[in-house]
């Protein structure tokens, strides 16, 4: 089977799979740093935003050094640690980790001394690189024991890359304190997202940051070898963390979209539960719902029924008496018996009334799941309420 698979590249021709997986590595990497700076700028204004600002710079500078990998290869074989994909690779992850502190709400990338720390060794090496190509000392290496032999002809090629690899490996390993560290901070803090769904989505985001770190700090690996094989490998798993990251960024897009077009569902209905309780025998409510009968006081009532008189979803109505360690029916019986508290402790109406107008066949039953919710039957619950001119027990209508 291996035999059968490699005649098969080598008729596809492994240098043009090379090419042409870099080639496609470098399109995707610019369009989803296109598709980051368009979501940046119409959702700048909402703190769930997944676009960072730094991030396209990062994709960026992977489709640089994609790029850059394709003048590695010449007819004497592959280079071994090309210093302008080194650069690149490590300016892509030094920005990559600054860009997870920011998205992760970790401060470290307002500091001005933390981007010289990281970047310095990366630029100055791009910047030497350009210097000693220009000038005609660059040397291409194709293996390590040719660096070596440098240490004799040219030591200021063995020793200037030595140097530089050592503080790019520096760099490196600060770059991944702050991402580290960034993500560990998120994680106690994860507690502060909104909803599950956001939740959901946020998990989904730190999968593909592992994912990504993972890959560039493995993208030095095929820098380090002249085998052809590495690269190609590496490129097929650098399109596909592209493809899957475009497709995180467009859930995150979805779920700002939907968080933009409503308010949140938690707010609706502590905001209108009080209100739709009042009408008792239904009407038109402000929120433009037509309540023919007060789900609350009906005896047999869907949570479709309070959803619709709400005017939310029914898996928001859901989400919200669960959260609250309830179940539908005793949530609708607390809501309603809250309601007749506050009728019975501050109005003046009939009791009797009261209960008819709650849905209650008759008094007694009334009384019965009054005093179990309030521990006193309804008259001392008036009579109690209007002596110390405060409802009893626990605030009427709490709904949260």
């Amino acid at each position: 089977m291996p035999t059968i698979f490699a005649t098969a590249l080598d008729v596809m021709d492994i240098l043009h799979l090379f090419y042409a997986t870099n080639i496609v590595a470098v399109l995707i990497s610019v369009v989803l740093a296109l598709f980051i700076i368009w979501v940046a700028i119409h959702f700048r204004r909402n703190p769930l935003s997944l676009c960072c600002r730094i991030f396209p710079f990062s994709m960026l500078l992977l489709g640089a050094y994609k790029l850059s990998t394709c003048f590695i290869v010449s007819g004497q074989g592959i280079e071994v640690l090309p210093t302008q994909a080194l650069g690149l690779c490590a300016a892509c992850f030094q920005v990559f980790s600054m860009g997870v502190c920011a998205f992760l709400r970790r401060g470290h990338y307002r500091n001005v001394a933390n981007w010289v720390l990281l970047l310095s060794p990366s630029l100055l090496l791009l910047f030497v690189n350009q210097l000693m190509t220009h000038y005609g000392y660059y040397r291409a290496l194709y293996s390590f024991a040719e660096l070596s032999q440098f240490r004799e002809e040219l030591p200021i090629v063995f020793f200037g890359r030595v140097i530089f690899l050592a503080v790019l490996g520096v760099s490196m390993i600060l770059a991944l304190c702050f991402l580290i560290d960034a993500m560990t901070f998120d994680k106690w803090h994860l507690g502060n997202r909104p909803s599950d769904i956001n939740i959901r989505v946020h998990q989904a985001e730190i999968r593909m940051i592992l994912i990504w770190t993972i890959l560039l700090l493995f993208g030095f690996l095929p820098l380090c070898t002249g085998s052809i094989w590495v690269h190609v490998l590496f490129n097929g798993m650098y399109i596909g963390a592209l493809v899957l990251s475009g497709y995180i960024y467009r859930m995150g897009v979805i779920e700002i979209r939907t968080l933009e077009a409503k308010e949140d569902p938690t707010t609706l209905i502590i905001q209108r539960l009080p209100l739709l309780l009042d009408m008792e025998r239904g009407g038109q409510t402000a929120w433009g719902t037509m309540v023919k009968s007060n789900p609350f006081f009906c005896g047999k009532a869907h949570i479709d029924d309070v959803a619709a008189a709400l005017g939310v979803e029914v898996e928001d109505v859901s989400a919200y008496v669960s959260a609250r360690g309830s179940n539908m029916v005793a949530w609708m019986s607390e809501q309603r018996l809250l309601h007749c508290a506050q009728q019975v402790g501050e109005s003046d109406r009939k009791i009797v009334e009261i209960a008819e107008s709650c849905g209650y066949n008759d008094l007694p039953s009334f009384t019965r799941a009054f005093k179990r919710q309030f521990g006193v039957s309804p008259s001392e619950y008036r009579k109690d309420s209007d002596h110390t001119n405060r409802p009893l027990n626990i605030p009427i209508k709490t709904n949260s």
